[in-house]
């Protein structure tokens, strides 16, 4: 009598060599698990205060928490050069998912919260998608890829921060974890099935020491900034975060040079193929993307000094058009990235929304114009820079913590969010007297993010081309 057939179950993984097509797609629902946590959530904030009637200071603590625990988990990537990137990147979506399900069934604010917090795991997608394309793909392939995960980086066109508020308004808010509980066990199951399995360096030490007061340091500094709004600038809270955290990152150079095996070297923490990546990253995202997601909302829908529009026509005009404009233009700097050269590039397009920074600064009142120059900046920025930059964090990364830089760029992708919505909300303290029908607050806050954007593109030009190494390297060398 013959056994009966064996059924394989859906959780069992591939061993064959993916096509780049699956193991880029795999990757993208992983991201896409991590990105609608962020852009689906964010509309429905104020339906969620009501139904858990929490406070607004704690709505606040929610997502600031999110956000500082997907910057800290971008630190620790690292840690997957030993244990390996698809396991963490598999542990990370359950803890995610589980995460959603207590968001969803949440019967208090300390469930909401903790199930917040656990969703922020998720943010160790995209460095670890990066490095996963690069070391599985060809130049030419990994820049596609890159290109087309770095397209759901403003969300899909816009249409996600649409669907979260209509499920929010239909279903209630529950609705919107339980999508996302789902989009992330079928990210975790595809990145199982699809991704190879690396080959984890089991006896490869680990820098605990550098870990933990790298991630001590930026913590303190984003909780200190993501709280000094609500908490006040000057609140012991804020001071004794914002000041340790400078302190433990001024640490962290000390604590890897006595370090046996570093996490990186204390030369390269100086040198020009680590530092201006990581200025332009932190700078650059500073101005454009507190801008896009803080200031222009704030100002469209500002009845008495701004637009006067109402949420969904400010969505319509200003956010949906840029994150369509970034979402086309993404794949196509992914593409031609190998050929052109990532830091070309990089520079170029930055310098281009630079310029458009300032054009908004100057001439906010111009409705119109800015409408007009925001999805410019989608293209160019959100699209072809942002792009162009997580290829050059994989391509400058030290060959012995390939995961490094990637990583950091990361988490100073969060840190300049954090830095820009800082300076914008002390600005926007002194929105007084209109000028021109625009609060002079917003004219400061425009000019403090056109201001971060020039330095970015100003720094650019001190980011180092990829070592020769296949067509992306000899493009940016020609």
């Amino acid at each position: 009598m013959s056994a009966p057939p064996r059924t394989r179950s859906v959780f069992a993984s591939t061993q064959k060599t993916p096509s780049p097509f699956a193991l880029t797609a795999a990757l993208v629902v992983a991201v896409t698990a991590y990105q609608l946590a962020t852009t689906m959530v964010a509309p429905t904030l104020p339906v969620i205060t009501k139904d858990l009637s929490l406070s607004p200071a704690t709505t606040g603590l929610t997502q600031a928490l999110f956000f500082l625990v997907a910057a800290l988990i971008e630190v620790v990537v690292p840690i997957s050069d030993r244990y390996g990137r698809r396991a963490m990147l598999v542990v990370c979506l359950a803890l995610t998912a589980l995460g959603h399900v207590l968001a969803a069934t949440a019967a208090s604010e300390q469930m909401f919260l903790a199930g917040r917090v656990m969703q922020g795991l998720s943010g160790v997608a995209f460095p670890l998608a990066f490095v996963t394309l690069h070391k599985n793909l060809s130049p030419i392939q990994f820049g596609r890829s890159v290109g087309i995960i770095a397209a759901v980086n403003l969300g899909i066109t816009g249409v996600d921060t649409l669907a979260g508020s209509y499920l929010a308004e239909s279903l209630g808010f529950r609705s919107i974890f339980w999508c996302m509980a789902a989009i992330s066990v079928t990210a975790l199951v595809l990145v199982h099935r699809i991704v190879p399995k690396d080959d984890a360096k089991s006896t490869m030490s680990i820098d605990w020491a550098g870990i933990v007061v790298l991630c001590l340091g930026i913590g303190a500094l984003l909780f200190g900034l993501s709280q000094g709004g609500t908490l006040g600038w000057t609140s012991p809270t804020v001071l004794i975060t914002g000041i340790g955290g400078i302190v433990a990152i001024g640490l962290f150079p000390l604590v890897e040079y006595r370090s046996r095996l570093p996490l990186v070297q204390t030369a390269l923490l100086r040198s020009r193929d680590v530092w201006p990546l990581l200025v332009v990253v932190l700078l650059s995202m500073g101005g454009m993307f507190t801008t896009y997601s803080y200031l222009l909302p704030l100002i469209a829908q500002d009845h008495s000094s701004g637009y006067g529009l109402s949420p969904v026509t400010a969505t319509l005009r200003f956010i949906v058009p840029a994150a369509a404009a970034a979402f086309i233009c993404a794949p196509i700097a992914g593409r031609l990235a190998p050929r052109l050269g990532w830091r070309r590039i990089t520079v170029s397009t930055l310098a281009v929304s630079a310029a458009c920074m300032v054009v908004i600064a100057f001439f906010p009142q111009n409705q119109m114009l800015v409408a007009i120059l925001v999805p410019v900046i989608g293209f160019c920025y959100f699209g072809a820079t942002e792009t162009a930059m997580n290829g050059l964090g994989v391509l400058l990364s030290p060959k012995n913590s390939p995961s490094f830089l990637p990583g950091i760029a990361g988490c100073c992708f969060a840190l300049g969010v954090s830095v820009g919505t800082a300076a914008a909300t002390a600005a926007l303290s002194h929105n007084s007297t209109p000028t021109d029908g625009i609060g002079n607050g917003y004219l400061l806050a425009l000019a403090a993010m056109a201001a971060m954007a020039v330095a970015a593109a100003a720094v650019s030009f001190l980011i180092p081309r990829p070592a020769a190494s296949g067509v992306a390297a000899t493009a940016d060398h020609q």
